[in-house]
């Protein structure tokens, strides 16, 4: 089943558009990052699949509930964002029973449910401290603990803006990959962080300035913007034909299969290797050449416009 569905959302505000049409669809229990440096309108787009706020065109679905029909939709659906309710006079539990109330789950259940996760994202003996005294990390934890109080199917997820550090990031990120592997949670995450994304998820949608660079999978998107897998051998000795990175000596191979034969003939060369392995590109690495063929294309484009235009004869 999908998930979820954006068929060509686009947003403007005040005549400035903060994010171009996007497409993309996501299966029941995969985990899409939405990525992209700041002002690239990750954050707008996942507020307006979340449903928090409505797309200036196009249209999009969680689980087959249009976004627009929020009432629906936030039964199946948890969110954690900057501007996600919490409330700084309660104490942290009091902060969860409150909300499961709203979803009509019982107190007793409630407590149950705000233990459990309080105590898996560290912040269980904090419960009883006012709101107001946590730390910005305590706050993204225990507002992700207030996203999922309802066992929703799906989590929209905004870890761009925050002022957490990466030590609670990491936390976050560990136990969401466990959600998503183990009890089949749905996840949408917005982040300008490549490697959280890296991490975290199997699908990508890449924005650059509210444009869409890329969407799909890491195997698809690395079909489209190829890089090289690299063979590395660590050695005390020099190796010829290979290029030096300290003590290591790489080289760019098209298939995994050459690497033995490559290695027997360094062997047998003479070398003494310590260590030898196959590199795969990384996604930061990929979504770093994305962004930077992106930006060739417009110098490109901006130096053609410029030649174009009339030269004025003196």
């Amino acid at each position: 089943m999908l998930a979820l569905e954006s068929q060509g959302i686009s947003k403007t505000y005040q005549n400035k558009t903060v994010l171009l049409p996007l497409d993309f669809t996501l299966r029941e229990g995969s985990s899409l990052a939405i990525v992209g440096p700041r002002k690239s309108g990750k954050t707008t787009a996942l507020k307006i699949l979340a449903g928090m706020i409505a797309p200036t065109r196009g249209k999009c679905s969680a689980f087959d509930i249009p976004a627009r029909e929020t009432r629906n939709l936030y039964k199946i659906c948890g969110v954690s964002t900057d501007d996600t309710n919490l409330f700084p006079f309660l104490s942290g539990v009091d902060n969860l029973i409150l909300i499961a109330s709203l979803y009509g789950i019982e107190k007793n259940a409630a407590h149950q449910k705000a233990s459990e996760l309080m105590k898996e994202l560290g912040i269980w003996e904090k419960r009883e401290q006012k709101l107001a005294e946590y730390t910005p990390d305590d706050k993204a934890l225990l507002s992700i603990a207030r996203a999922l109080i309802h066992d929703p199917k799906i989590l929209f997820y905004d870890q761009s803006g925050g002022e957490e550090t990466e030590k609670s990031t990491r936390i976050i990120e560990s136990f969401l990959r466990r959600q998503n592997e183990e009890k089949g949670l749905t996840l949408c995450v917005a982040t300008s962080d490549p490697e959280l994304a890296g991490t975290l998820c199997v699908e990508y949608a890449i924005l650059e300035s509210g444009k869409c660079l890329g969407v799909g999978s890491f195997e698809e998107l690395l079909h489209e913007h190829p890089l090289p897998t690299y063979a590395r051998f660590q050695s005390n000795s020099a190796i010829e034909g290979l290029t030096r990175h300290g003590t290591w000596y790489e080289q760019a191979i098209e298939r995994r299969e050459e690497f033995p034969n490559l290695l027997r003939k360094i062997v047998f060369g003479g070398a003494d290797l310590f260590a030898a392995e196959i590199r795969e590109p990384t996604f930061r690495e990929l979504y770093e050449k994305i962004l930077e063929e992106n930006a060739t294309e417009e110098t490109h484009s901006q130096e053609a416009a410029y030649e174009t235009v009339p030269k004025t004869i003196q």
